[in-house]
């Protein structure tokens, strides 16, 4: 009983009940086995709540309240719903919100998100509104960007002050709360909001403590996506060139290294198109399919001009990221968007570059097809050819002999 941490043991050698005069909740591991409890005071005493001290079957930092339970719900949503206590997991379960989790005794742990993201492609913390909550927001946030992976998300709900998520679904319904969460915070943009709030963005000062602040975050961050685009949005906070804040947080380190020997090929057209669409992503509206080449890249661009047309108002990779969740372009994009860790260019020039490469695929298409017509017309000759064709290879010709 002393082991599993059921008895207490004095100076004096004397045992007694860890929860005497409690309500015993008891926790259980994901293979049904029951490894620990929690305690909530009946009558009134300190501490309101008490859990299992750490034994052989109870690590607190890998363990999560309700995690058992919630399987199929978790299945169901996608989505994990975090709290910090195990009553706020009862109340959520009793008022239909089974996907519900609590951490035990202890902050969020990147074990504790890791095992949440291999069930779910989204986390929602959800906290108190106040001071406290705030900090074990952030706790949360720095312990968990290590367990990150581009196609999945994490979010920040902070209810009003005073409220839990136990009292908040009592007065408010489930569908209340479910609103709550489905509109939840974004991390980039809690992430960001917290660190511009501990800094004077109207000072060189202040501006230089935000880098400095980002630096260890950024450096927790496996995701070459979400990276950077937190990049871009410091370089816009602190009037740092994209450039400068990533030799500042040295993030060169992330870019593939090439061997040491190697001789380096410039990249295909397509593949330069595909970094500067990604870098702005209103341009994929104005790729000429019919132009693209069929090369590793085609596929990708089409999809984002597909994305983008349909939806004018993706500005940015970051809004379509959900969109391309799960698709087979999916990996080119995001090795795509990696490179530009390792490129400088800024709006007007990424502009200029797009036209550029535009012009040149538009040449290559120009002599690839003058190459396939000149060949059908030395199989069969001119009269081989049809109306469109002759009347293209005219033009293709006499282009040839302008340029000349």
């Amino acid at each position: 009983l002393k082991t599993a941490g059921l008895v207490i043991e004095n100076e004096a050698g004397r045992r007694y009940d860890r929860f005497r005069d409690r309500l015993m909740i008891p926790i259980i591991n994901q293979k049904g086995d029951i490894i620990a409890f929690g305690g909530r005071i009946i009558d009134q005493g300190e501490p309101k709540y008490l859990n299992s001290p750490e034994t052989p079957l109870f690590e607190k930092g890998r363990e999560l309240f309700g995690l058992p339970q919630a399987r199929q719900a978790l299945r169901e949503t996608d989505t994990a719903i975090v709290t910090e206590g195990y009553m706020d997991v009862i109340a959520l379960a009793q008022n239909g919100v089974g996907n519900a989790v609590a951490t035990l005794g202890t902050a969020t742990t990147s074990t504790h998100v890791s095992k949440l993201l291999r069930q779910v492609d989204r986390v929602v913390f959800c906290f108190d509104g106040d001071n406290a909550g705030r900090k074990a927001a952030w706790r949360a946030l720095e312990n968990s960007l290590e367990a990150l992976a581009d196609n999945k998300r994490l979010a920040f709900v902070f209810l009003p002050q005073d409220d839990d998520p136990d009292s908040y679904i009592r007065a408010h319904g489930k569908e209340e709360f479910d609103r709550l969460v489905h509109q939840a915070m974004p991390l980039s943009d809690f992430l960001l909001r917290e660190l511009a709030q501990r800094c004077d963005l109207t000072s060189s000062e202040g501006k230089a403590q935000l880098i400095y602040e980002a630096k260890p975050l950024l450096l927790k961050l496996p995701t070459p996506l979400l990276r950077l685009q937190l990049v871009k949005r410091l370089a816009e906070a602190s009037g740092f060139a994209q450039s400068e804040v990533e030799r500042l947080c040295d993030l060169r380190s992330y870019a593939p290294a090439a061997p040491a020997k190697a001789k380096r090929t410039a990249p295909s057209l397509t593949r330069n198109l595909l970094r500067i669409v990604l870098h702005k992503p209103e341009l994929a509206s104005a790729l000429p399919i019919d132009l693209l080449p069929d090369t590793p890249e085609r596929q990708a661009l089409i999809r984002l001009h597909q994305l983008v047309s349909n939806n004018p108002e993706a500005s940015s990779y970051a809004s379509l990221r959900e969109q391309l969740r799960g698709l087979p372009e999916e990996s080119m994009i995001e090795n795509a968007a990696a490179e530009l860790l390792g490129r400088q260019f800024d709006e007007a020039e990424a502009e200029g570059e797009f036209r550029d490469t535009l012009e040149k695929l538009q040449e290559g298409g120009q002599k690839r097809a003058f190459a396939e017509l000149q060949t059908k017309a030395q199989q069969f000759g001119v009269a081989g050819l049809s109306a469109a064709e002759k009347q293209a290879y005219i033009q293709l010709l006499s282009g040839k002999a302008n340029s000349s």
